[in-house]
């Protein structure tokens, strides 16, 4: 019992003690302009409609929303 609670540690140590690093992330300076990402193309309000009738809902979804609002 005592070799596997040691295992467990050494273990949990190894886990919590490395850490992600990720290069990408730089500071934000205040007077920097933010960079996004621009939409290639804009989405038809048909194209949402059709989207929106192909998605099942129940009637217990449509009691949650009309309780909702």
């Amino acid at each position: 019992m005592k070799v596997y609670n040691l295992f467990i540690a050494i273990l949990l140590s190894l886990v919590f003690g490395t850490s992600c690093t990720n290069e990408e992330i730089n500071e934000f300076q205040p007077n920097q302009k933010l960079q996004t990402k621009a939409i290639e193309k804009s989405i038809e309000v048909s194209d949402v409609a059709q989207l929106i009738s192909m998605v099942e809902i129940d009637d217990e979804v449509m009691n949650e929303v009309k309780n909702r609002s």
